[in-house]
């Protein structure tokens, strides 16, 4: 895998605080945020009913305050699947065919010319969320929403949600949205969620990642780099997290074919409200190939180091002090050795006073590349249905690890 020097440099400067350094992932480019901005296209009734194709929508108003109502960036961006028709409240005979008594009013008319909304005295977001619950079939790109008004948007449709955080110079985000986020598949099925996008950059969105215990380094020497980027949280319709996915998960270009597959059955498990945990695979030292959900049901704790890292040594330190809180009935910890270059005696004779206290392993199956494990230790926390809770690389206190895991308990 390509190694960008700029990046190692960066970790450098950070893992003597931190970690020790592993390896690289990705580089950096460019993308342009998507411009919502614009006016709807307002059609008269003679000119828009006759239009097919896409839905009508016909917006009864008395007075321009009214008509401003719409005047909203989301609204302005829905509008773009409807043939939009606005009505003045003078124009008797039209009001009088759809019984009209009161503005504002909005009815909605399918592409057969069923009405599918009736709806008064509303406000923007009140609009909006009427705009969502339609079915626009024609619709050629995914409708993303900003968190507040999605949130809404799910509380009032019920519908799932899935959370994208991105940053826009992210090379994998970029790749995500230009391949998987522009499939017909993907856009088809993402009209039975409210797609909400969080750029990780963005201040105000701080609150929003420490609710879902976003985890990243952040890089300020040259480039900005997010190492765990993209993820996606799948939401049901209470906004219990159901799953996340982060990096490959998400999209891997390597391997397009399959990435968009797995992503479109993840997607499916999401609608049917299934929670499903992570999975993989590394070697006991011992030669047993064990699997993550070989310990469903109890918290784990995942810790990726070797045997050359002084900070993964006093990481141990910390993981005994965990154990003894919580005791083995209630959490596991495994050890995964993720350089190839160490065999096990080497592993048992470095870690010799913690082998017997917790479970040790080699990582034969790359689990450190899934996890970006660019510094060691890094650490993954999974729940009991085997979802990913927590990871970060360096150094973490038994006192936040404790935190942690007192929240998915």
């Amino acid at each position: 895998m390509k190694k960008v020097v700029i990046f190692i440099v960066a970790i450098l400067v950070l893992s003597s605080l931190t970690g020790c350094v592993k390896k690289e992932k990705e580089e950096n480019g460019n993308m342009d945020v998507i411009n919502t901005e614009g006016k709807i296209k307002w059609l008269s009734y003679e000119e828009g009913i006759n239009e097919s194709g896409k839905p009508h929508l016909l917006f009864f108003y008395s007075n321009e305050t009214q008509l401003k109502k719409m005047e909203n960036d989301k609204i302005i961006k829905l509008a773009n699947d409807f043939v939009m028709i606005k009505v003045q409240n003078n124009s008797i005979n039209i009001s009088s065919k759809y019984n009209v008594s009161s503005t504002p009013l909005i009815i909605v008319l399918d592409k057969n010319g069923n009405e599918v909304v009736r709806s008064f005295n509303i406000s923007s977001k009140e609009i909006m969320v009427e705009m969502y619950k339609v079915d626009v079939s024609e619709k050629d790109g995914i409708l993303w929403m900003d968190y507040g008004d999605g949130m809404e948007i799910a509380n009032e449709t019920g519908k799932p949600v899935l959370l994208y955080f991105y940053y826009s110079s992210h090379r994998l985000c970029q790749q995500t949205e230009s391949n998987l986020f522009t499939n017909k598949s993907v856009i088809e099925k993402s009209k039975s969620f409210v797609m909400i996008k969080i750029n990780v950059g963005d201040d105000k969105n701080t609150n929003i990642l420490y609710k879902y215990r976003f985890q990243y380094i952040y890089y300020t020497y040259n480039n900005q780099i997010y190492p765990y980027l993209p993820t996606v949280i799948f939401l049901n319709e209470n906004k219990e997290i159901l799953h996340r996915l982060i990096t490959y998960d998400v999209y891997d270009p390597n391997n397009p074919t399959e990435s968009l597959k797995d992503f479109l059955e993840n997607m499916d498990k999401a609608l049917k409200g299934d929670i499903w945990g992570y999975d993989f695979a590394f070697v006991t030292l011992d030669g047993k190939t064990k699997h993550l959900k070989d310990y469903r049901g109890k918290v784990v704790l995942v810790d990726m180091m070797a045997t050359w890292c002084q900070p993964c040594r006093m990481q141990m330190a910390e993981l005994k002090k965990v154990l003894q809180h919580y005791g083995k009935s209630r959490i596991t910890i495994i050890s995964i050795d993720v350089d190839e270059r160490d065999d096990v005696d080497k592993i048992k004779s470095t870690f010799g006073n913690h082998i017997n206290e917790w479970t040790f392993g080699i990582d034969e199956y790359k689990v450190s590349y899934r996890f970006w494990a660019t510094s060691i230790p890094t650490l993954a926390i999974f729940d009991k249905y085997g979802r990913l809770q927590y990871l970060r690389p360096g150094l973490t206190q038994e006192n936040e690890l404790e935190k942690i895991i007192d929240e998915i308990m």
